[in-house]
């Protein structure tokens, strides 16, 4: 073991969290300082879905539940109440039992190291960490396929070689927006991502991988699906550029040719989105609601539109093949709010008009809300573009906007129950929960 000073224990007081970098690596620890005065020290990323925990909830769930504990910031309404990470001992826990077995059992599981710390004369906080070999790292392989070990806990396992062919502009932002092209190195590469997407069910729900640019990683929802991804060898990632971001500092510096990491993909939609206990396969999900036996309602901001876009292309395809027979009332199946600060910058609207075009008449219903522009009679009487229809409302997400756009959340118009993801920017799903619950959307049925 090797002592690693992290911070300065003046610096921290009871009940706060600290977030630390080891020098030298690129992995991040949590601090805390317990009512004890001890401080505690645990890895800093979700087990689940690698959410930074320090920008999570500190709370006290008592011993029997792990004492001293951080709320995932991902996971704040889901699993009875929110996914919580012991600083104890690094077990996840909720704090009420929930109606799936199979949950329980995974979320028993799931754990993030935990560090001994102490403080020394001087007020230095230090934290004992394992000495890890490199000597063989460049020279280790599998099957042929660069792939590389993440060093932290809890993330995606592998990581394949790939390599940045090209960089755009979209048009459709105020030019901080770009679409990145990533390729696989290899052809075992592609095959190995494909045939990992296959096992995990991301041929059949939405998706993302990781982006690893030197010491930096980010999540990220490709705008490809897996047919291109398989018939090209690379995918495509649609990321804001912001003046004080580090992956955004590494993208701005990076050429074609510049050498990066994909990881395995990971469905961004499985078993554990809703805690409803009535779930299903991912690959029915799209037919049940072209059957009207489920609906899906999807509320984004900014760039969280692309996990949306993804779920609506399933709906559309399912809506296609069986949905117009089944829905003979047209009622609305799928409805998509997005919220933009103005009509320039209204990401993927063609997109999803090309989506909405192809779906049968009136099941799915795409609404937009520009948060920096006038009402929207104003806005369409300025803009003579192609784009005219783009608001729909104008504004914050409001109560009134999700009624008109979301399929009703109960039973009462004799349709199935309604599905709720919500997407965009830290605080945007703060702002939509209460809204929904206003709306009678229970809270098990919104992710």
């Amino acid at each position: 073991m090797r002592d690693v000073k992290v911070a300065d224990a003046r610096n921290l007081q009871t009940g706060e969290m600290k977030k630390v970098c080891i020098p030298g690596s690129d992995q991040e620890l949590l601090l805390t300082r317990g009512q004890d005065g001890r401080i505690l020290a645990i890895d800093n990323r979700c087990p689940h879905k690698r959410a930074s925990l320090h920008k999570g909830d500190i709370e006290d769930l008592g011993e029997h539940l792990g004492g001293l504990s951080v709320k995932c910031p991902k996971h704040r309404k889901k699993y009875a109440g929110g996914l919580f990470v012991s600083f104890n001992d690094g077990r996840c826990r909720t704090q009420r039992p929930l109606c799936d077995e199979g949950k329980e059992k995974k979320i028993k599981k799931w754990s993030v190291g935990t560090y001994e710390t102490r403080v020394d004369s001087s007020g230095a906080v230090y934290v004992q960490l394992p000495i890890v070999d490199r000597s063989d790292s460049d020279s280790s392989s599998e099957s042929s396929c660069a792939v590389a070990n993440d060093v932290g806990q809890g993330g995606p396992s592998k990581w394949l070689d790939c390599v940045l062919e090209e960089v755009s502009a979209r048009p459709d932002s105020a030019g901080d927006v770009f679409v990145y092209r990533f390729a696989f190195k290899s052809e075992s590469s592609k095959s190995r991502f494909l045939n990992l997407a296959e096992e995990s069910g991301c041929n059949h729900t939405a998706w993302h991988v990781w982006l690893r640019l030197g010491d930096v990683e980010r999540e990220y929802t490709p705008i490809s699906d897996m047919r291109e991804v398989a018939a090209s060898g690379s995918m495509l990632l649609l990321i804001r550029l912001y003046s004080d971001g580090q992956m955004s500092s590494k993208l701005r510096a990076a050429r074609p040719g510049t050498s990066a990491f994909l990881s395995i993909p990971i469905p961004t939609v499985d078993a554990n989105t809703w805690t409803s206990p009535a779930q299903i396969a991912n690959r029915d999900l799209w037919h049940k609601v072209a059957e009207g036996k489920l609906r899906l309602g999807m509320v984004c901001a900014g760039t969280g539109v692309t996990p949306c876009v993804q779920l609506l292309a399933f709906v559309v395809e399912a809506l296609r093949k069986n949905g117009s027979a089944s829905n003979a009332k047209r009622t609305c199946l799928c409805g998509l709010l997005t919220s933009n600060m103005q009509t320039a910058r209204t990401l993927m609207f063609d997109e999803l008009r090309l989506l909405v075009s192809r779906a049968p008449a009136s099941t799915v219903l795409v609404r937009h809300t520009l948060t920096a522009e006038g009402s929207p009679a104003s806005v369409a009487k300025r803009s003579r573009s192609s784009r005219e229809d783009v608001c729909n409302f104008s504004g914050r997400i409001s109560r009134d906007m999700l009624a008109a756009t979301l399929p009703a959340p109960s039973l009462g118009d004799g349709g199935g129950p309604c599905l709720v993801m919500v997407t965009g920017p830290p605080g945007f799903a703060e702002h939509c929960m209460p809204l929904l619950l206003a709306l009678g959307h229970p809270q098990e049925m919104i992710a």
